[in-house]
């Protein structure tokens, strides 16, 4: 449940702030570094729920690198986002609530969803990471 509910707060605080013009460069500085104390959490969660610590080190890990990855590519000249990859953060609330749902309506096999949970968040992480840097070097070369 707090997985979800921070979710939906993260969005809609930003969403907030744009709405009524509130938004500043240090509203956006901190709202990244909550995003990724946020990440760890949610991997963490995911391993405390029965997952596997080193998977849930190594996504966090991977998440912290693909958003790592975009902010330097913008600071090297890349003006737009880039792309939308499957490792996006919304992806990455979704994924740990709902392989953390099943730990819970399943508890017998709690270990079970919580190492796939941690194991997603891997292969999602591998994956973006992949997609973002492809595109990062073809529109930094241009």
């Amino acid at each position: 449940m707090f997985v979800v509910v921070s979710g939906v707060l993260d969005n809609l605080d930003g969403a907030v702030a744009v709405l009524t013009g509130r938004t500043t460069r240090w509203g956006f500085v901190l709202d990244s570094l909550c995003d990724r104390i946020s990440d760890a959490a949610y991997a963490g969660a995911l391993a405390l729920a029965g997952g596997s610590w080193p998977l849930a080190v190594t996504g966090a890990a991977l998440a912290w690198l693909h958003e790592y990855a975009r902010a330097r590519a913008a600071v090297a000249g890349m003006p737009e986002i880039g792309v939308v990859t499957v490792s996006e953060r919304p992806t990455r609330v979704i994924v740990t609530a709902m392989f953390l749902l099943g730990a819970g309506l399943y508890p017998a096999s709690a270990h079970a969803w919580a190492l796939a949970g941690t194991a997603a968040w891997v292969t999602l992480g591998v994956v973006g990471l992949v997609q973002l840097l492809v595109v990062v070097r073809r529109r930094l070369r241009a």
